[in-house]
């Protein structure tokens, strides 16, 4: 799950070195980053789908009749059919598991519960299988990560209402407006259709997130007012802290796990251990990233 996060924040890159500069190589960087994020997951796939289409209708709102405007166009669309085209052999597939999913699938629809717990996801410092442990309790430690994603709203809200920063504004929210619009439509398809909202799989987009937040918080410390850059000051509080609990929460569970492997008996080779998998091994410690793990690199 990892491997989503750079892709679709690789694409958004390019997309936009390619909105600037317009040069082919930006357009080959971001053919190869966006057909990597379709393949690698499809949340990624959905992620790519609604970044292309933010892009084609920014690119009809700002085009001109000018040389550029027009080669972009035409690139823009050029891409889109060999994104399509080179998606084909898995489209098979992904019918096959479409209609497994709308027969039976083991996620279940979202409740209430799941959305609002959704809405800190990003800045939660524990695994997402465990409760808070050791001295902290879920609901001072709730409140923390729900005030901290609530002054990053209000980072976006401030950075929008700030006069000038017309393009940095567009980009943060373009990036921004790719989460929402793909999030939203996982939710919708799930009411009405089948339930394919899962709130690990949001760590697809947590690049886009906090390359939107980044750009907000530098135009309010360049140009905000004090009160304003106090709310970035604060956010940073809260996410230092937040960061401090997740490292110590894994070495909670580094210590246990050592403690397990001392007493655990001998099982069975690598081997026959990856005999039945695809070759691919990865850790439940690594597979949901989150802005405070990510903070501590």
């Amino acid at each position: 799950y990892s491997l989503m996060v750079p892709l679709t924040l690789a694409m958004f890159v390019y997309a936009y070195d390619t909105y600037k500069n317009n040069t082919i190589w930006a357009w080959v960087k971001l053919f190869i980053f966006a057909l990597a994020a379709m393949y690698t997951h499809y949340y990624a796939l959905l992620g790519a789908f609604w970044m292309m289409v933010l892009y084609g209708i920014l690119l009809i709102k700002t085009s001109s009749k000018d040389e550029q405007s027009k080669s972009q166009l035409k690139r823009y669309l050029a891409l889109g059919a060999l994104l399509v085209i080179c998606y084909i052999p898995w489209l098979f597939e992904l019918y096959n598991q479409l209609t497994a999913v709308g027969n039976n699938y083991w996620i279940t629809k979202p409740d209430l519960k799941e959305l609002v717990y959704s809405l800190q996801y990003y800045f939660s410092p524990k695994h997402f299988e465990e409760p808070y442990t050791m001295f902290f309790s879920s609901s001072w430690m709730l409140i923390v990560t729900y005030s901290v994603f609530i002054l990053s709203v209000l980072i976006v809200l401030c950075g929008l209402l700030i006069k000038g920063n017309k393009e940095k504004k567009m980009v943060g929210v373009f990036a921004l407006l790719t989460v929402i619009i793909t999030v939203s439509f996982i939710l919708i398809f799930s009411f009405l259709s089948s339930p394919v909202f899962y709130v690990r799989y949001l760590s697809c987009y947590i690049g886009l997130y906090a390359i939107s937040c980044a750009i907000f918080m530098s135009i309010i410390l360049e140009n905000g007012k004090k009160w304003q850059q106090g709310i970035v000051i604060l956010f940073f509080a809260g996410f230092l802290f937040l960061s401090g609990v997740c490292y110590y929460l894994n070495e909670v569970r580094k210590e246990k796990r050592e403690q397990t492997q001392k007493n655990k008996k001998p099982g069975m080779t690598l081997d026959e251990y990856m005999k039945d998998t695809n070759g691919i091994m990865y850790s439940e410690e690594i597979m949901s990233p989150n802005l405070a793990l990510l903070s501590m690199f």
